[in-house]
């Protein structure tokens, strides 16, 4: 079902698939930076969960794609308003909603190590190929390309302004995930050159148990762009619910 969801400021794009039977909780699936809730990787993970019993929720975060605001509203403490909102929302309907889990790739990751640092509602985080906080090199904005989902060939532009680089000094994963105390399940892909296995490996040593580090051989930071290494991390995915949740 894909919805509008406000959020603290504007409503965001959001889509929300229910399993048939009744939900065992919720899953989460947060974007890296500028990337789109309805990429490849994404709706295969959907599916996935929807499978196991879960229900899913993916979102464009302010600012981005079809949810409302500019590109001058997109931050790291935006994105974290709105996954309270998609949160709530689906709460509002499942009044005895319990594991709720966060799943996400990249910036997404490095966000969902955020939100469950400071809620206590989440049940269990695993972030995909997350970062850790680096400044910019200029005080300018940034300019990013981003192809569109359903024509790849195309692409959408996005001018960052620098205030998304002083927001996100705010938000250290090494610090942020000491103080996470569900389980942590951090993904890395061995073929990533834009965020090195060696510095997921880094959040993974400040982390809490119960925790655990995987390396995901043949996969890159652009899984998504690839059906086989979406294919390897869907099912590892699928493999650490499977076991977490019997």
């Amino acid at each position: 079902m894909k919805l509008q969801i406000k959020s603290n400021k504007y409503e965001i794009s959001a889509i929300i698939e229910e399993p048939k039977s009744t939900p065992k909780g919720l899953m989460v699936f947060l974007p890296g930076y500028l990337d789109s809730k309805d990429y490849y990787s994404f709706k295969e993970f959907s599916k996935s969960v929807a499978k196991l019993g879960f229900i899913s929720a993916r979102f464009n975060p302010t600012g981005t794609w079809e949810s409302g605001g500019t590109i001058a509203d997109y931050s790291i403490t935006q994105y974290i308003a709105d996954i309270e909102a998609v949160i709530n929302f689906v709460k509002s309907t499942h009044k005895n909603l319990k594991n709720i889990i966060l799943i996400g790739h990249s910036i997404g990751g490095l966000v969902g190590i955020a939100y469950a640092a400071t809620h206590k509602e989440v049940s269990m985080i695993i972030p995909i190929e997350p970062p850790q906080t680096k400044s910019w090199s200029t005080k300018t904005a940034r300019i990013s390309q981003r192809d569109l989902p359903f024509e790849p060939e195309k692409e959408r532009e996005y001018k960052t302004p620098y205030s998304y680089a002083i927001d996100s000094k705010k938000y250290n994963a090494k610090e942020l995930v000491s103080k996470v105390t569900v389980p942590i399940y951090l993904i890395t892909g061995e073929k990533d050159k834009v965020i090195l296995p060696k510095t997921v490996e880094e959040i993974y040593n400040n982390a809490n148990e119960p925790k655990q580090f995987i390396i995901l051989k043949n996969v890159g930071h652009d899984f998504r762009k690839h059906e086989e290494e979406t294919e390897i991390v869907r099912k590892k995915i699928e493999e650490i619910i499977k076991r977490e949740f019997k």
